[in-house]
């Protein structure tokens, strides 16, 4: 099981890199300003973000393990709910608005969708 997880954060990953200038991630305010202009690129990024840290949640739940975010099952997250909540963090938080945009789209979805 272990091994699953681990391809498909690696899939995730290789996506990710592929999309993202190799020169480093986008911090987060760069990341919602160009999702926000239309880039498709950035539509992309946050799409494989949510879908690798769903899948990252349902092999964690599946194992055992605790999941890293608990949305309620009547939410089904969408890209644009994710940069929502990720926008709120922002503006609840600015001083992370230059953190990779990854660490803070993980940390807001466990913020607004803590495990009980």
């Amino acid at each position: 099981m272990k091994k699953h997880l681990l391809e498909i954060m690696a899939v995730v990953g290789l996506f990710a890199a592929l999309i993202v200038p190799a020169s480093a991630e986008a911090s987060v305010t760069d990341a919602i300003e160009r999702y926000r202009l239309g880039d498709p690129g950035m539509f992309a990024f946050f799409a494989g973000s949510l879908s690798g840290l769903s899948w990252a949640n349902a092999e964690l739940k599946a194992t055992g393990h605790a999941e890293l975010f608990c949305p309620p099952p009547s939410v089904d997250l969408s890209v644009q709910q994710e940069v929502d909540v990720a926008s709120k963090h922002l503006k609840d938080t600015p001083g992370d608005g230059q953190r990779p945009v990854g660490s803070v789209v993980l940390q807001s979805l466990k913020e607004a969708f803590p495990c009980k």
